[in-house]
């Protein structure tokens, strides 16, 4: 819409975590070097913790897509699940088949596997992300699963990533001896003023702009406004330079800014105490306290987009990696075939933006609730 206008290849403030144009702060990079260090020296149970909207997700879509690229990797966001529930998500996301069988099956389905990924050399990584919701026999399980070894080797690396709630919930006495298990921690925090400058900056050279978009005094207020988290600063700029596109202003002054703010993340529901009619509130999730029945639905929905987007990449990469050379008749109907199965994928790529489109206006409506943190 407005890319045009401001000499941009591309939006710069997609709230959809995009690796290609992750900016590192000290924060961030401290934490991918305790990822990184977890993962390549076998540390056995990783975790990975922040506010909403503070990058989680994009630094572990990071490490997927650089150093675990090659490695059988299994990604779990639905969390709320029973032990029996999470093995089976365990087993289906590394693709092994335990369809019917009970838990102690399902465990020494998975044992049996990772000891073969163990002979191949391949080295295996569970991540569990919005672990904070894991039920606390469900945690249980996960340690469980992180003593798996060979005669002194772990078989499995494990990833918690998670909010807050994720560290008080394994400072209780139930959790002890698995909060003892946990080898690299780390937790990331918001960016102070000097970063989402630096924030602001990046986002737009990496989109091709090559002069300021925002005036000093808009960034100043993007952060009053946004308390240093990148996903508000994300929303707040990207409606910000709507609204300036329209009044043909450039850069974007802190007046379009204080609009922006004042319209669109100002509490604006009109019932008392900023709650939904009990009506309204049993449609969300039945039983549940607005802000968590929301955050659930986003949480959910987040989830799927960011599955979907990794099993579109996947199936993309191996395609191409095994598309044959067209040097004879036969190789040249397996190649015109693939890239007719990949234009299949248009669909995928089409449902993947729906999704997107949708979070962002849940995420957009509930900021204006005054429901989200």
């Amino acid at each position: 819409m407005y890319e045009e206008y401001y000499r941009l290849r591309e939006k710069p403030f997609q709230i959809v975590p995009n690796p290609g144009i992750l900016y590192l702060s000290k924060k961030h990079k401290a934490a991918l070097t305790y990822l990184k260090y977890g993962i390549t020296e076998g540390a056995g149970v990783i975790m990975l913790t922040g506010e909403v909207g503070t990058g989680k997700t994009t630094l572990v879509r990071y490490i997927l897509n650089s150093l675990c690229r090659d490695e059988p990797t299994c990604v779990i966001f639905d969390t709320n699940m029973t032990p029996d529930e999470l093995l089976s998500a365990i087993l289906d996301g590394f693709g092994v088949n335990a369809q019917g069988k009970s838990k102690p099956e399902k465990i020494e389905i998975l044992y049996k596997y990772l000891v073969k990924c163990f002979a191949n050399r391949e080295n295996p990584l569970l991540i569990i992300d919005e672990a904070q919701n894991l039920p606390i026999q469900t945690l249980e399980e996960v340690r469980m699963l992180s003593n798996l070894q060979s005669d002194n080797e772990l078989l499995l690396q494990i990833l918690l990533v998670g909010q807050p709630e994720l560290k008080k919930k394994l400072g209780s006495y139930e959790l002890l001896q698995f909060a003892q298990r946990i080898a690299v921690k780390y937790h990331i925090s918001a960016f102070n003023k000097e970063e989402t400058v630096e924030y602001i900056n990046f986002r737009t050279k990496k989109a091709g702009r090559t002069t300021p978009l925002f005036t000093p005094e808009a960034i100043g207020r993007v952060f009053d406004a946004s308390g240093g988290i990148p996903r508000t600063i994300n929303l707040i700029c990207d409606l910000a330079l709507v609204y300036s596109y329209g009044l043909e202003e450039d850069p974007v002054s802190v007046e379009a800014v204080e609009k922006v703010i004042g319209e669109n993340f100002s509490t604006s529901l009109q019932y008392a105490g900023n709650k939904l009619p009990d009506s309204a509130l049993e449609t969300l999730l039945p039983g549940k306290p607005l802000n968590q029945a929301v955050e659930e639905r986003l949480q959910r929905l987040e989830g799927s987009v960011y599955t979907l987007l990794l099993k579109f990449d996947t199936f993309i990469r191996k395609m191409d990696e095994n598309k044959p050379k067209a040097t004879n008749v036969v190789d040249k109907k397996l190649s015109k075939q693939l890239d007719i199965e990949k234009q299949k994928c248009v669909y995928v790529v089409n449902r993947y933006n729906w999704l997107v489109k949708k979070y962002k206006e849940l995420e957009l409506r509930t900021t204006q609730s005054g429901l989200k943190n």
